[in-house]
């Protein structure tokens, strides 16, 4: 009985006589080095948010803010102030769910439904600049 080593060397010589290629031993890559696992807190429970109702808010917001900017001569609404008047107009029990990306959201849908123009504030970069259709 023969052991391995000299079936591979018999293999080998048989691919040399016979002309065919020979295949060069592998040169595996070591394993790379794992990273310890991240405890991400993300949310396991979706969260219920009456968007049509965050909508009505944001755009009686949007109005309320715009017809005082325009008294004061101003032509832009800022989001911040829009956002921090905001828990008059929504549900206290809707309130802890809202977040700033729901608000955003709604923006948007509002400025494709009604026109809106959304710039950035280039003074402040934390805040957005609302011109509402004349």
């Amino acid at each position: 009985m023969e052991d391995e080593t000299s079936v591979d060397e018999g293999a080998h010589a048989d691919a040399l006589v016979s002309g065919a290629p020979v295949a060069a031993p592998l040169q595996l890559v070591a394993e790379p080095q794992k990273v310890a696992q991240i405890k991400i807190g993300y949310a396991k429970v979706a969260k219920q948010v009456d968007i049509k109702g965050l909508k009505t808010g944001v755009w009686e917001l949007l109005q309320d803010v715009d017809s005082e900017a325009r008294k004061a001569g101003a032509v832009q609404v800022s989001f911040q102030e829009v956002l921090q008047q905001l828990p008059s107009k929504v549900e206290a029990s809707q309130l802890p769910d809202v977040s700033f990306a729901y608000c955003f959201i709604s923006l948007l849908h509002l400025a494709n439904e009604r026109g809106l123009e959304i710039a950035d504030d280039k003074d402040r970069l934390s805040d957005l600049r609302v011109t509402m259709p004349r």
